[in-house]
């Protein structure tokens, strides 16, 4: 747990998921023996690790020494961006990466400027802004695994209003998929979405309502499916069809 604050999340990796053993990382010098007595409580000094770090150097460390994370937790304010590459860094092949996003004004589209520093993305408003959060973060995040020549793939992701949460497990790289990764449009006369291409941008591309007014453009972002049903069946997790 990359940002742990007191604890309370290795606590249930530990209790509940039955982690092996997990490491909690705290910025904040002054919050260890708060860290410390919540671990130590109901935890073996042989399960879990506490650091002071800043984010970004622990995980070179970690990618120095070989010693890669099953899983890493970045629940963070805003956006994950500024430890979101160092991160992959990190991460063992097959591993878990674990985002949370909790900047709904950009994600909404009502700073899309914001959004384009942040996600390297422009984000319209639109009815469908929650799952537009989701999409632009798993869109960095695949992105940002591409150039490293890592593959990243959605294993769940939800919103709670402003907040947005994707797993994405890591792999190697195969082919780079842009049918996955492009844009969205969205019509305001009708209120009809359709997807857009790399290949089809800065051509005008009129709504199935014939209106007059062309539709808004978000993106790029991630346009494949939010979950992997395979991890969420085996997990004991349903997923609706519209999951």
């Amino acid at each position: 747990d990359a940002m742990t604050g007191c604890g309370v999340r290795p606590l249930r990796y530990a209790l509940e998921a039955k982690a092996d053993f997990v490491w909690a990382n705290e910025g904040n010098w002054d919050l260890h023996n708060l860290l410390n007595a919540n671990l130590s409580n109901s935890l073996s000094t042989s399960q879990y690790c506490i650091t002071h770090k800043d984010a970004n150097a622990l995980f070179f460390e970690r990618h120095q020494q070989k010693d890669f994370f099953d899983l890493i937790d970045i629940d963070s304010f805003g956006c994950p961006q500024p430890t979101l590459t160092s991160a992959l860094w990190a991460i063992r092949l097959g591993g878990l990466l674990y985002l949370t996003s909790t900047d709904g004004r950009a994600t909404s589209g009502h700073a899309p400027n914001k959004s384009l520093q942040t996600y390297g993305a422009y984000a319209r408003a639109h009815p469908a802004i929650h799952e537009q959060g989701l999409r632009l973060l798993i869109g960095a995040a695949v992105q940002q695994a591409a150039a490293r020549g890592l593959g990243a793939q959605p294993v769940c992701s939800w919103y709670h209003g402003d907040v947005n949460r994707v797993m994405m497990r890591i792999t190697r790289q195969s082919a780079w998929d842009t049918e996955n990764y492009g844009f969205l449009t969205y019509c305001h006369h009708c209120g009809q979405f359709q997807t857009l291409s790399w290949k089809k941008l800065g051509r005008s591309k009129a709504c199935v309502c014939q209106s007059t007014e062309l539709p808004v453009v978000s993106g790029p972002m991630w346009l494949g499916p939010l979950h992997h049903q395979g991890d969420l069946v085996a997990s004991g997790i349903g997923v609706t069809s519209h999951g």
